[in-house]
Formats: C-alpha cells, structure tokens, sequence
C-alpha cells in the first residue's frame, strides 16, 4: 500500500522518458490519495503512469499528465489483471493507439467508482479517448466527459468486451462532450461487444460520421434504460 497523504509523484521534464509505477503479476498495490503525472514511456510500451497486471486499486488518487506511444496515457490493465478505481481523476493523459486515460487488455477487467476520466486523448488515428478494452469494464456513479480519439470511442471503446454503466440516477453516471474523429462519439461499441447503460446520461458527444452518443458496430449490441 502507497499512501500519498497528497503528494504528488512526478517524473521531471527534460528527463529520460519513465513510467512511475509497476504492479507485476504476483502483485497487489492499493495507492491513496496520490497524484502520478509526467510518466512516459515509448514505442511498444504501454501505461504511462501505471503498467498493472496483478491486482491495483486507486483511491482517492489523482492520475494526470502522462503519456505512451502505444496503448494506456494513464494506466494499462493487462495480461489478466484487475485495476479498481474510487474517488480518482484520470486526467489530461494521451496514447498515441489505444486509451489515453486507461488502456484494458483481454481478460483484464477495470472497475471505476466515483470518479472522473476527463480530457484524455487518442493523438493518432486510434480508439478510446477516455477508456479503451478488451475486457470488461464496470462505471458507476462516475463522469467521462471531454476526451478525444483520432477514430473510434471518444469516451470509451469496446472490442469483444463488455461496458456496464449504471448511476442511482441520471446525474450521477454522464458521458458527455466527447470526441471521435469518426464513430461513436461518447461511446464505441466495436464487434462482440455489449454495452449495458442503465441511469446514464449521454450527451454533448461528437463524431466526425457516425454515432455522436453510441455506435454499435455490427455483431455489437446496446442495451439503454431508464437513460
């Protein structure tokens, strides 16, 4: 366990490009209310700030300003991990492909409550501005709001995955003013995929052609209530 007590770990500018945490497979890391920003990792590296493939929960933590050439500005879940987000900000992170808040890949599950993914972007002609996964990703009373992807998700993307978003409300989940250079401006909904939105609110979103809100890409489905 890392406790932050409100400090901030950064990488300094100017200096050789880093990531500031990993969590191996045998791991389990529970990090509270601390900022991680200015992480940054090259080509065929993913997780800017945060590379997890055991078991990781945030809390009342602040994840801002890093960046990857490839997949995961912020965090990238992989390789049968689980990342837990409470009370966190994922803020101002950029991946050049895939997530450029949080990248999630198969078999690797995100949980994200009370939090905030805001203003994280794709750079290239790639999917998932806020969140992008292959596996299953669960939002609760949370915001994704003003991210941008080059092509696909400007909020969240899914490929062969599954989305459940679900607030005690409408004003408590919200997807809202994001940006996709091409389909599914708020929330992308690739082939095998299922998004489940139950008390959501989706608006403000934007695409370059298809899907402002959600696009569900063939063999994918959407499942809207109360919303």
């Amino acid at each position: 366990t890392i406790v932050g007590n409100g400090f901030t770990l950064s990488r300094q500018g100017g200096s050789p490009q880093f990531r500031l945490l990993s969590n191996t497979a045998a791991g389990s890391l529970r990090i509270e209310n601390l900022t991680l920003t200015g992480g940054s990792v090259g080509s065929f590296e993913d997780g800017g700030a945060i590379l997890n493939t055991g078991t990781l929960t945030l809390v009342d933590s602040h994840v801002l300003g890093n960046t990857s050439a490839d997949a995961g500005g912020g965090i990238a879940n992989k390789t049968d991990g689980s990342t837990t987000l409470v009370n966190t900000t994922v803020s101002g992170n950029s991946a050049s492909d895939l997530g450029g808040g949080i990248y999630s890949d198969f078999d690797s599950p995100v949980v994200i409550t009370g939090s905030t993914i805001s203003d994280n972007e794709v750079t290239s002609f790639g999917d998932g501005g806020g969140i992008f996964s292959y596996a299953g990703v669960a939002i609760s009373n949370s915001t994704i709001t003003g991210n941008y992807a080059g092509f696909r998700g400007g909020g969240i993307g899914t490929l062969y995955a599954y989305a459940f978003l679900i607030g005690n409300s409408m004003a408590d989940t919200e997807v809202s003013y994001n940006l996709a250079g091409f389909s599914g401006g708020g929330i992308y909904s690739g082939p095998g995929s299922s998004e489940i939105l139950v008390n959501v609110t989706v608006s403000g979103n934007e695409a370059g052609t298809r899907g402002g809100g959600v696009y569900t890409e063939f063999y994918g489905e959407a499942s809207i209530t109360q919303s």
